[in-house]
């Protein structure tokens, strides 16, 4: 049962993330673009995405730990290398996801600590952007060999 509540709402964050990374991203275009002041709505898209990606990778860590998938990792890791659903899930897509993190936390300190607007835009922009392509290489999208469907209900 908590299974499928922590997977059914893990699916559903995605799209958050998802959300607020591309709104972060736009936000830092257009400030470079227009060669604007990095003002209080460019740190909420920032800070916003962060968070997001933050609460995605504490319920990950949830769902990890109660994941049948995982628990089969871990009992025989050489044997479940073995098959590529099995391997993905319970370490490419990890370690990925954890890049993904890495990327963001950099992007959001190099574009904080910057005193020039320019390069605030430029920070939060190219990090965020290298992230979000490794998170959209990571997720199980319904056309990979790791299916999963799009929105999983409770």
């Amino acid at each position: 049962m908590i299974y499928t509540i922590v997977l059914a709402t893990h699916s559903l964050l995605r799209w958050l993330v998802l959300i607020s990374l591309l709104y972060a991203i736009i936000r830092g275009a257009m400030g470079l673009t227009s060669k604007s002041q990095f003002g209080s709505p460019d740190g909420i898209a920032r800070l916003g995405a962060s968070i997001m990606v933050r609460v995605q990778f504490a319920v990950g860590v949830i769902l990890y730990i109660v994941s049948p998938v995982t628990a089969y990792f871990i009992s025989d890791i050489r044997k479940a290398m073995d098959f590529p659903e099995v391997r993905f899930f319970a370490l490419e897509h990890v370690a990925l996801m954890a890049i993904a993190i890495a990327l963001i936390s950099i992007g959001e300190s190099r574009s904080k600590k910057a005193v020039d607007d320019r390069k605030k835009f430029m920070m939060m922009t190219v990090f965020y952007v290298i992230a979000l392509a490794v998170i959209l290489a990571a997720i199980p999208w319904p056309f990979t060999a790791n299916a999963r469907p799009l929105i999983r209900g409770f």
